[in-house]
């Protein structure tokens, strides 16, 4: 197995925070491979697809008895008086679309917005255009007008920056979508197409603590448990434990996964957490073993 980079614990925990905590880091250490590699003839990735489908299970499960609704809004704005998408306008109408489509949304809310430009009467048929102008993509995706979507022209109310009457403001002259979808549902896609990945040889490496939207009191356990996973991997746990490396591995982004969730209460995550300490410690108790076993 090679290795572009040697990292430490204290290294790696530092680089896993600063990914949380800045979103981009220079300097980050490859992902260790581990592709191909069998512990007592089976394959590590067998074992990875084994415990990403058991999680894809839960996960199934948990999103019809406890979904968790996330919202998402994309703004697109309009120049005075008309109507027409411009150029940016579209881009965040697609963007939108796209998100709708890739989330599995639950509902979608558009409204119409206009400045304090003439009357109130004619803002409001106005800001109905504008609706009608986003709505036509989301048609044109397939949507279903009267059922997925809830629409209203609210005219020159509730202006993003306040103003008197006869404003042209253009942070005013919006359109706002937002887009509520069930979190779980592409968390269930995401395991399952990991779990693919593996049944087919490749080990999809380990998910970084930027990838998930996390508060940052997670980083403290999280940061380093990512460090010791890596090193363990990046040390040929993989070969030397197969079994308990993949366990180490979902269980960890299991973890991650909850800690996301942020609930008060989540026994999940405190069994996932447990689950990857276990593995972690049969997996370096594995690579202790090879060493004492290599040095005599």
């Amino acid at each position: 197995m090679r290795r572009k980079m040697r990292l430490n614990f204290k290294q790696a925990g530092g680089l896993v925070i600063c990914g949380l905590l800045l979103s981009s880091c220079t300097g980050v250490a490859d992902k260790p491979k581990v592709s191909g590699v069998k512990s007592k003839g089976v394959s590590f990735e067998k074992h990875l697809s084994k415990e990403y489908k058991k999680l894809v299970s839960y996960e199934k499960k948990a999103s019809k008895k406890n979904p968790v609704l996330r919202t998402k809004k994309f703004v697109a704005f309009f120049d005075t008086g008309s109507a027409k998408l411009s150029k940016s306008a579209q881009m965040a109408v697609e963007s939108a679309v796209g998100f709708a489509l890739n989330k599995n949304s639950s509902s979608i809310a558009v409204t119409g917005h206009t400045d304090t430009v003439g009357s109130r009467k004619a803002n409001k048929t106005l800001a109905k255009k504008r609706v009608a102008s986003v709505l036509a993509n989301f048609k044109a995706a397939g949507f279903n007008l009267k059922k997925d979507i809830v629409d209203v022209a609210l005219g020159e109310l509730d202006p993003t920056v306040l103003s008197g009457d006869g404003k042209n403001e253009k942070f005013n002259r919006r359109v706002v979508v937002a887009v509520d979808y069930n979190l779980t549902d592409p968390n269930v896609k995401y395991f399952a197409k990991r779990a693919k990945m593996a049944a087919k040889g490749k080990a999809p490496g380990l998910q970084m603590l930027s990838e998930r939207r996390l508060k940052g009191k997670y980083a403290k356990a999280l940061g380093p448990a990512y460090a010791r996973l890596w090193s363990a991997l990046d040390s040929k746990g993989a070969k030397l434990d197969g079994k308990n490396a993949a366990k180490a591995q979902v269980n960890y982004e299991c973890w991650l996964r909850q800690a996301e969730l942020n609930k008060k209460k989540n026994k999940k995550l405190g069994k996932c957490k447990s689950s990857f300490y276990g593995a972690m410690a049969m997996l370096e108790g594995a690579i202790y073993n090879a060493k004492k076993k290599k040095k005599k």
